[in-house]
């Protein structure tokens, strides 16, 4: 009985992609144009200016990515949202039948997931004199 008992406890406790896939994730964020491109990127926790590529580590969420690149000699001024999509991890808790690890897996975020590698779109000035 007590074995029973631990076993719906764990189950309780934990949900599939929180366990396997983690509440947190690192993308790598690569412009399409080849350059070193200076960037805000923000995420639902944080905002930051970072030169691309980077890698950043950020918690899973529902809420998009935002990467904001702001006019200069070179580039025009341009948005873009990263978007997250269902973990299929979360289809473990569907196996198993247990409710309450799909309730954690939303609840911290470990639900959804990023692409491993985004291509951050730049519109670069025809007027730009590249070095």
């Amino acid at each position: 009985m007590k074995k029973i008992l631990i076993l719906v406890l764990v189950m309780a406790i934990s949900g599939c992609a929180s366990v396997i896939g983690g509440r947190n994730q690192h993308i790598l964020l690569v412009p399409d144009n080849d350059e070193e491109v200076t960037a805000m990127v923000t995420t639902r926790d944080w905002s930051q200016e970072l030169t691309l590529p980077a890698t950043i580590y950020t918690r899973k969420t529902k809420k998009d990515i935002v990467v904001r690149i702001d006019e200069n000699a070179c580039h025009e001024k341009s948005y873009q949202t990263i978007a997250s999509s269902l973990n299929p991890l979360i289809l473990g808790n569907v196996i198993i039948g247990g409710v309450i690890g799909l309730i954690v897996d939303f609840s911290t975020g470990a639900a959804w997931k990023f692409s491993k590698t985004e291509t951050v779109h730049v519109k670069n000035k025809e007027t730009c004199k590249v070095k």
